[in-house]
């Protein structure tokens, strides 16, 4: 169970690094290609923001697959329609269930 909490810990690392570092660099390669090649600004900007939204359309996808909790097998870190953007990156215990718990002893 805790290889699987790890696992998913690291998922959602990757994901916010992607999120915040990813995206914007992919669309500054791209908007440098398209300048290259003098595409027209109205055609680049059209061509970045369908890139940018595939982008996290695919990136939220790929994670809310992988946001199951190994204890109790629903989601994770999101809840519903409620849920912030804050508890996405902060959050240690499931939403759901409360595991993992902290013993006393650890």
């Amino acid at each position: 169970m805790y290889q699987e909490y790890k696992k998913l810990l690291k998922i959602r690392k990757y994901f916010v690094l992607f999120t915040l570092f990813g995206n914007p660099f992919f669309l500054f390669c791209i908007f440098q290609l398209l300048t290259y090649f003098n595409v027209n600004i109205s055609v680049t900007t059209l061509v970045l923001i369908i890139v940018a939204l595939l982008l996290m359309l695919f990136s939220s996808f790929f994670f809310l697959s992988k946001d199951i909790c190994p204890w109790c097998k629903e989601s994770f870190f999101t809840e519903g329609f409620g849920t912030d953007g804050i508890s996405l990156v902060f959050r240690k215990n499931c939403k759901t269930c409360g595991m993992p718990k902290k013993s006393k002893h650890s």
